[in-house]
């Protein structure tokens, strides 16, 4: 049997399998359950604020007063969670210079105006409860809608995420635009305001794993493959230029 490789389809080949490399490398994404504990931690940058001072109060009940706060832009909100074994997760918040102990999701919600009400949504809203969340932000002049594929950075890493964008327009003088990722319930990125006060954030590190993040898991291993198949074929052509 005469079995020819000729140069030309050893190209065809390499040229296929680097371009399928290039394809995967850019559409893999990871796929993980995302629990909430202790010890996860979401940070924002702060786009630009109103530089007020604020008074901090929690959400009712108890409506407990924490103290003042004020921030500008670039600098940080963060919010760790150290307890998440009560009905309420709790937390350490950090507020540009401020930080405030066992601060509850709904506090943040309440005092940073991060809320549609009567829903507090905060950092994180209840994935298992969309329906519910709809039918809370009835009459409130808000939209909501789905948006897929939206893209945002988080740890230097590109994501792509199907997110809710409730948009609240002058709802007794609130104006705000909120974006959770459907899946995590995380708030990705606000504006919020009322009267004077307004707060522009944007999600930009989490220790929290999410779904959606562009990785070229598949390049890394797809690219020994390459390697050995060239190193076959190569071997292959001298054993038959040899015979």
């Amino acid at each position: 049997m005469d079995f020819k490789v000729s140069k030309f389809s050893i190209l065809q080949m390499f040229t296929i399998l680097c371009i399928l490399s290039v394809i995967f490398s850019s559409v893999v994404t990871s796929f993980q359950n995302l629990n909430l504990k202790s010890g996860d931690v979401v940070e924002y940058t702060i786009l630009d604020a109103s530089e007020t001072t604020n008074l901090f109060y929690g959400a009712w009940p108890p409506g407990d007063y924490y103290g003042n706060w004020t921030v500008s832009q670039n600098e940080k909100v963060v919010y760790e969670i150290t307890n998440d074994t009560t009905s309420e997760m709790e937390g350490i918040l950090v507020l540009g210079n401020s930080t405030f102990n066992n601060i509850r999701n709904i506090d943040v919600a309440s005092a940073l105006a991060l809320s549609i009400y009567p829903w507090n949504g905060g950092f994180f809203a209840n994935t298992s409860d969309w329906t519910g969340i709809t039918a809370m932000i009835e009459n409130t002049n808000t939209s909501m809608i789905l948006i897929e594929d939206y893209e945002q950075t988080i740890n230097s890493d590109n994501y792509m995420l199907d997110i809710y964008e409730f948009k609240v327009e002058n709802y007794y003088g609130q104006y705000s635009l909120f974006r959770y990722d459907v899946e995590s319930g995380i708030l990705l990125n606000s504006f919020t305001s009322f009267g004077y006060y307004y707060l522009n954030i944007s999600l930009s590190s989490t220790n929290i794993d999410m779904q959606g993040m562009v990785t070229n898991v598949i390049t890394y291993h797809f690219l020994p493959v390459v390697a050995s198949f060239i190193f076959i074929v190569y071997f292959l052509q001298k054993r038959l230029r040899k015979t």
